[in-house]
């Protein structure tokens, strides 16, 4: 089914806009990163780096989740 739609609306344009999609999700979830990390060292100076670290991971590791879930979901919707 994937492969009769790629077919149908031009394999080229398909892919490129699959990976604009992608290249700009991965561009949002470093901003939002960096944007957490230089609010968490303004909060506190001495704030563990340690700390940061798993806040830094903890979020990276949803928003990834959360941007891998929609790729899925829109791949589905894509292949009916």
């Amino acid at each position: 089914m994937f492969s009769r739609r790629l077919q149908r609306d031009g394999s080229r344009e398909f892919l490129l806009g699959l990976v604009t999609r992608y290249v700009w999700s991965r561009g949002a979830v470093r901003h939002a990163l960096s944007i957490l990390k230089s609010n968490l060292r303004s909060i506190n100076v001495d704030v563990d780096k340690e700390l940061i670290s798993i806040v830094m991971n903890s979020v990276k590791h949803l928003m990834l989740n959360f941007n891998l879930q929609g790729s899925l979901l829109m791949l589905k919707q894509l292949a009916t």
